[in-house]
């Protein structure tokens, strides 16, 4: 600043004529003070621009020495400002989250502010995270935000998050929002960061697939585009697009990757229902015989009363295998539901003792045979995935699964498309006779 002041002062020798041609608007007497080192208040930028092009001073000087900035009236202040700002995978990634979960409005002469809401605190921590790895240390009021579950980015970022790619209030509108066409030329690692910002805001991970359901078909159709391109095996039905268990493993590849250089992309509790799956698929396969599984639940439950999420982690097997052994258990009356979970999931007790002998030994998996089973129904007659849960007793998720892999092998099509409650569903036809 002291060297800003004395070029304005040996070109114009004073002060008035240079207010004059710069904010006629301010006080003279809080105009000079502006140019004083001991000014302790924030100055105005569009004036410091100004005077730089007028003493030829360059911005790039400028950033280096700025220590923080704010908008007027605005409640949060960057601090070791990051200058000039890099457009980095984060960067890409708060754009996606305020697809995802997050709005973008206009006030007046203020500009664009843009603001993030989610209710995990874990989740909320790291968009600001994020953020701050993108502009610099944000200085905010931590009570008034996690209140709120709602973060809200300064006008001065939001403006620029949004006029990078051309976007106004009404391009993140729910049912308008399209991602921008620069972004599928990104590099890979900007293209996962962007895909993971959904996951984080909008996925349901169940077991081996990850399940992304939109109101809008534009953004579906963007996200199965930056599948492909990323080499997932992906599926798309409607407004839902499907990343199948093989997709799910490439992500998680290069998930690890992005997170090895950018931690503030952690995904939290997402994060940790993807690895139990990675982890299901790297045991060691091994024969099982039938009725060990079934002691080990009842071996569990005599401990404590758990949830089948809980008892899948511990056997390392899906939601849906603890399911299928607990309603076993149910019909035979050894186990029963006792009460609800935090996440909405049922609490299983023990009702009696039991034990089951081992006996038919066999394959812990039997590769293909669901597949096999359903393709053979198809070809009797066209049926939805409800109808197939119901004949194969399977449940649906993994029904959904295997009709999405059959589709990409070219075995199955659909017949045709019906709503039978507020959703429409598919039905499906066999396309493989031979089946």
């Amino acid at each position: 600043m002291e060297r800003l002041r004395k070029k304005l002062k040996a070109k114009y020798g004073g002060w008035k004529r240079l207010h004059a041609e710069l904010c006629p608007d301010t006080p003279y007497s809080t105009f000079k003070d502006m140019f004083k080192p001991s000014f302790k208040s924030y100055r105005s930028s569009t004036m410091l621009l100004k005077a730089c092009k007028k003493s030829g001073v360059t911005s790039s000087q400028l950033e280096k020495n700025i220590l923080s900035y704010r908008t007027v009236r605005g409640r949060v202040e960057i601090e070791k400002v990051k200058l000039p700002i890099k457009i980095s995978p984060i960067f890409d990634m708060l754009i996606a989250h305020i697809f995802g979960d997050g709005c973008c409005r206009k006030y007046g002469q203020r500009g664009l502010r843009m603001d993030y809401r989610q209710y995990n605190p874990v989740l909320l921590s790291n968009f600001i995270r994020k953020a701050e790895a993108v502009f610099g240390k944000l200085r905010y009021n931590r009570e008034y935000f996690y209140a709120a579950n709602r973060f809200y980015l300064p006008t001065a970022c939001s403006i620029v998050l949004a006029s990078y790619y051309g976007l106004g209030p009404g391009d993140f509108l729910s049912h308008n929002a399209a991602i921008p066409q620069a972004i599928f030329s990104k590099p890979k690692i900007h293209l996962v960061a962007f895909l993971t910002a959904f996951i984080i805001d909008e996925a349901a991970i169940d077991s081996s697939v990850i399940v992304i359901t939109l109101c809008n078909k534009k953004l579906i159709d963007g996200l199965s585009k930056i599948c492909a391109i990323l080499g997932y095996e992906h599926s798309v039905r409607g407004k839902t697009l499907y990343i199948l268990a093989g997709g799910v493993r490439h992500f998680w590849h290069d998930y690890l990757r992005l997170k090895q250089y950018y931690p503030e992309a952690n995904m939290g509790y997402r994060e940790e229902a993807i690895c139990e799956f990675i982890l299901r698929g790297r045991k060691k396969l091994r024969t099982l015989g039938e009725g060990e599984r079934l002691n080990a639940i009842v071996a569990l439950l005599s401990e404590k009363d758990r949830t089948a999420g809980e008892l899948a982690k511990m056997l390392m097997i899906s939601r849906q295998g603890a399911r299928f052994h607990i309603k076993r258990l149910q019909r035979e009356g050894v186990v029963d539901k006792i009460g609800e979970g935090r996440a909405g999931g049922h609490i299983y007790g023990l009702k009696k003792e039991k034990r089951y002998a081992v006996s038919k030994w066999g394959r812990s998996y039997q590769r293909g045979i669901t597949k096999k089973r359903i393709l053979a129904l198809l070809a009797k007659k066209p049926q939805t995935p409800l109808v197939l849960s119901k004949l194969l007793k399977i449940g649906t998720p993994a029904i959904r699964d295997a009709l999405a892999r059959l589709e990409t092998e070219g075995r199955i099509a659909v017949w045709k498309k019906v709503v039978l409650t507020t959703h429409p569903t598919y039905v499906w036809r066999a396309t493989d006779r031979k089946a």
